[in-house]
């Protein structure tokens, strides 16, 4: 119940920033990159939260992971969607198993939903690794990071 609080006031909130500062809803604010443009039949609902990678030795990496829903009314459900991640040491870097798992809504099971992890917002820079797959199935990926 906690989460579906966060989800509806995040949701108020960026409402109100919209209304009140217009450039919100461009995403132009304190130098933020423009959101990528949606095109007529591009229907998936995306967002892309930002994960910090605890390596075995220690360091911190950051990485997002773009994780989308086909479907507009899928929308809390990408928000809902939970991700773990583990570990191991491989070769002076690290092995990075990753998982997230979008749940099934009231809206329907099994819809299409995609990842992609990577060391910039909205899949830029360097992009570690893509997957598809169902709503209530985690979609799993590996890579490999250059840090111990």
């Amino acid at each position: 119940m906690g989460r579906v609080v966060a989800v509806v006031v995040r949701a108020m909130l960026l409402a109100l920033l919209v209304t009140l500062w217009p450039g919100a809803s461009t995403g132009r604010l304190a130098g933020w990159p423009a959101p990528s443009v949606a095109q007529a039949g591009d229907d998936w609902c995306e967002i892309d939260p930002l994960l910090l990678i605890q390596t075995p030795a220690g360091n911190t990496v950051p990485v997002f992971y773009l994780t989308g829903a086909y479907g507009l009314e899928h929308a809390a459900a990408t928000q809902l969607a939970q991700a773990t991640y583990a570990v191991e040491p491989d070769a002076g870097g690290t092995k990075v198993t990753f998982k997230v798992t979008v749940p099934d809504d009231l809206f329907g099971k099994g819809f299409p939903t995609r990842v992609t992890v990577s060391s910039g917002p909205w899949g830029t820079l360097q992009v570690h690794g893509k997957a598809s797959g169902t709503s209530g199935a985690p979609m799993s990926l590996e890579f490999y990071l250059d840090v111990p």
